[in-house]
C-alpha cells in the first residue's frame, strides 16, 4: 500500500512500508538523538509530509493489538526537520499532523476504507505536551471525551486519552469526559518535569531535620513540587509564588497561559487543595508583603526568575522568613552556565545564574548558615542557625 495526497501545498506519503523520505527523516532524528521519533517493529504505517519536495515531517500508526481491527491509533513518534521548525511556526506542524489524521480518516481511497476511524492516543500518565524538536515548545491537542480500552474500568491504566473521528459504535466501550475522568482518577496535567532533583534532596532533608510544617515555594510553574508536597505529607501548608508572567522570561505568551491553565486544573483536583496558598504575583512584592505580616516558614524552596540580582532578592528576604533551624533549598545554584530551557542554548553569562547570587549570600552569612549535604549537587540547601 501506498497512497500519495497534497493538501493545503504540502504533498503527504503515506505507506505500510518506509519509504526513501521517511528513512531520511528517521536518520536525522537518530543523528540528532530524538529517541522517541524513532520508528519500532510495531509500527504498521508510516507518514511523510514534504515541502517544497524536501521531508519535513513524519509519524507512524499501529493497531497496537488492544483495539478492534478496524482502528488504527496513530502514535506519538513525530519528528520534525530542524530546518523547517526554524523557520516555520510549531501550529504549523500541529496542524499538518492533524491535517494527516483527516486525511487518513476522510480519505475515499479503498485502501483505507477497513478502517472506521483513526485516533491518537497516549497514556494518562504521560505529558500532554510533547516536543516535535527537542530545541522547540510542545503542543497541544484538546478533546473532550475518553473512550475505556482497557479490561479494568477502575484502574487508571484502562484509559487512554483519544481524538477521534468516525463511528464510535465500533468501539463498544463506555465513554466519559475529561471532567469525569479527572475527577475519578486525581489525574494531574504536567508540561515538564523539573522537580525530581528537588523531590530526592527534600526527602533527603526531611527524613534528617524533620518535615516541615510550613513551606514557601518560588516558582510555582504548574504546580508538581507544591502537589508532591501536599499529596505526601500531611498536616503542611504550602505557599506558592509565581507571577505567570511570560514577558519576564522571555516566552510566548500563550505557552504561559497553558502553564497557568495546568495549574489552575490541577490545584482544583489535589485532595488536599485547601492547605495550598497561591500568589500570583512577583516573588518580590508576595515576600515584602508577608514580612509585613511577620510570616514565619520552615523550608522554602527557591526555583523562580534565575537570574542572579533576582534570586538574591528572593534569598535575602527569605531568610528573613525562616524560622531557626529553617531550610532554603535553592535550584540550579551549583553551575556557572545558564541554559535556556525552551531553546536549550546554553549561555556563558553568569549573571543569568543562581550562582553568584548564592556564592554572595553564602559568603556574607557564613556565621549564621550552614550548608548542608544533598544527594542531587545540583542544588544548594541553607540551614539557619542564627
Amino acid at each position: 500500500m501506498y497512497f500519495e495526497l497534497e493538501r493545503d501545498g504540502v504533498r503527504f506519503l503515506i505507506s505500510d512500508k518506509t519509504f526513501p523520505e521517511f528513512e531520511y527523516l528517521q536518520t536525522l532524528a537518530k543523528n540528532l538523538d530524538a529517541k522517541k521519533a524513532i520508528k519500532d517493529s510495531s509500527d504498521e504505517y508510516f507518514m511523510c509530509a514534504l515541502i517544497d519536495e524536501e521531508p519535513a515531517y513524519s509519524a507512524t500508526a499501529v493497531n497496537g493489538g488492544k483495539y478492534p481491527s478496524n482502528i488504527l491509533r496513530c502514535c506519538t513518534k513525530i519528528f520534525a526537520h530542524p530546518k523547517f521548525t526554524k523557520k516555520t511556526p510549531i501550529s504549523f506542524f500541529k496542524k499538518m499532523y492533524l491535517t494527516t489524521c483527516n486525511i487518513l480518516i476522510d480519505s475515499d481511497i479503498e485502501g483505507l476504507k477497513k478502517y472506521d476511524f483513526y485516533f491518537i492516543s497516549r497514556n494518562p500518565g504521560e505529558t500532554i505536551n510533547k516536543p516535535l524538536f527537542p530545541k522547540q515548545p510542545g503542543w497541544i491537542n484538546d478533546d473532550n471525551n475518553l473512550y475505556l480500552v482497557g479490561k479494568n474500568p477502575e484502574e487508571a491504566y484502562s484509559w487512554r486519552y483519544i481524538y477521534y473521528k468516525g463511528n464510535i459504535e465500533h468501539f463498544k466501550q463506555p465513554k466519559m469526559t475529561m471532567a469525569e475522568y479527572k475527577e475519578k482518577f486525581k489525574q494531574y496535567m504536567f508540561n515538564r518535569d523539573w522537580t525530581g532533583p528537588a523531590k530526592e534532596n527534600s526527602i533527603h532533608l526531611f527524613k534528617k531535620y524533620a518535615a516541615p510544617k510550613r513551606v514557601l515555594e518560588i516558582g510555582t510553574f504548574e504546580g508538581r513540587y507544591s502537589l508532591w508536597l501536599a499529596d505526601n505529607y500531611k498536616d503542611i501548608e504550602i505557599h506558592t509564588i509565581d507571577p505567570f508572567d511570560a514577558g519576564v522570561y522571555g516566552i510566548d505568551e500563550t505557552y504561559f497561559e497553558q502553564i497557568e491553565k495546568n495549574w489552575r486544573e490541577n490545584l482544583s483536583l489535589c485532595k488536599d487543595k485547601n492547605s495550598i496558598h497561591f500568589y500570583k504575583d512577583t516573588s518580590l512584592n508576595v515576600l515584602v508583603d508577608l514580612l509585613s505580616k511577620k510570616e514565619k516558614f520552615d523550608f522554602i524552596y527557591i526555583d523562580g526568575h534565575h537570574m542572579a540580582s533576582a534570586v538574591l532578592e528572593d534569598l535575602v528576604l527569605s531568610f528573613n522568613l525562616l524560622n531557626a533551624n529553617g531550610i532554603i533549598l535553592i535550584d540550579d545554584a551549583a553551575g556557572w552556565k545558564f541554559k535556556n530551557y525552551v531553546t536549550n542554548e546554553i549561555s556563558d553569562d553568569i549573571t543569568l545564574t543562581p550562582r553568584p547570587a548564592v556564592d554572595a549570600f553564602i559568603n556574607t552569612n557564613w556565621h549564621r548558615i550552614e550548608v548542608l549535604e544533598l544527594p542531587r549537587s545540583n542544588q544548594v540547601a541553607i540551614r539557619k542557625i542564627k
